[in-house]
């Protein structure tokens, strides 16, 4: 597993985690399925970036 920079962008009343064509491809997904997230695991998994740029 790698780690990615992953951007965070509001859409309507939601908030959508972008992520890429090829993690699309090599997982079996398309836009529009449904996927299931361990919110839990997803907390610790994230590092924000807390340097200004």
């Amino acid at each position: 597993m790698s780690i990615k920079e992953i951007k965070l962008r509001e859409v309507g009343n939601s908030v959508v985690l972008t992520i890429s064509k090829e993690f699309l491809k090599e997982n079996e997904l398309r836009p529009g399925d449904t996927v299931f997230l361990d919110e839990e695991k997803l907390h610790a998994a994230i590092k924000k970036n807390n340097y200004i740029r």
